[in-house]
C-alpha cells in the first residue's frame, strides 16, 4: 500500500513538473497602438482599434479571442469581440487591427451630448480582454485618450455621403 502511494506522489510530481515547463515565464504585452475613426459604408462612425501583443517567451502563442468596448466621452458606443487573431512568434510580436463598428442608439446620445461640449477633442477609452489560449489568465488593457473633432466629423461625414 506504501508503494502505491510513493508511485502515486511521484508520478504526480513529475507530471506536475512537465506541466509547468510547458507554461511560459511572462505573461505577453498588449499596447494600444492607435484608435482611428474609418469611413464605413453606414450611418454609424467606425473605427480600427490597432493593437501590438509582445511574447516574451520562446513558446508561439496561439491568441483564441479578444472581447473589447470603445467608450467615447463615457458613453460606450462599441462592444465587440473576435477569435480572428494572429499567432505571436516566441520572443516576438504581432500587430493587429480589431474592426469596430458604433452601436446606432449609443451614437445618437453621443451627437446628442455634444451640443453641450465646449472642447474641441473628445476623450475616448478602450478596453480589451485578450484571451491568450494558454494557462495564463487573459490579459486585460485599458487605455485612454483624445480625438479632435473635426477627424471624427469628416469621417461620420464620409459615411453619410456613401450611403
Amino acid at each position: 500500500m506504501q508503494l502505491a502511494l510513493k508511485t502515486l506522489i511521484l508520478s504526480a510530481s513529475l507530471w506536475l513538473i512537465a506541466c509547468s515547463s510547458m507554461v511560459p515565464n511572462d505573461p505577453p504585452k498588449v499596447n494600444l497602438v492607435s484608435v482611428v475613426p474609418t469611413a464605413g459604408d453606414s450611418m454609424t462612425p467606425s473605427f480600427d482599434i490597432n493593437l501590438r501583443v509582445v511574447n516574451p517567451n520562446k513558446q508561439t502563442l496561439s491568441l483564441a479571442g479578444a472581447v473589447y468596448t470603445l467608450s467615447l466621452n463615457g458613453h460606450e458606443i462599441v462592444t465587440g469581440a473576435t477569435s480572428d487573431l494572429p499567432e505571436v512568434p516566441g520572443y516576438g510580436e504581432a500587430n493587429f487591427t480589431l474592426p469596430a463598428q458604433a452601436n446606432l442608439i449609443a451614437t445618437f446620445r453621443l451627437l446628442s451630448s455634444f451640443v453641450a461640449l465646449k472642447s474641441p477633442e473628445l476623450d475616448y477609452q478602450v478596453d480589451v480582454k485578450l484571451d491568450i489560449g494558454s494557462l495564463w489568465p487573459a490579459v486585460n488593457l485599458s487605455e485612454k485618450g483624445t480625438f479632435k473633432l473635426e477627424d471624427l466629423g469628416q469621417q461620420i461625414s464620409s459615411s453619410v455621403q456613401a450611403l
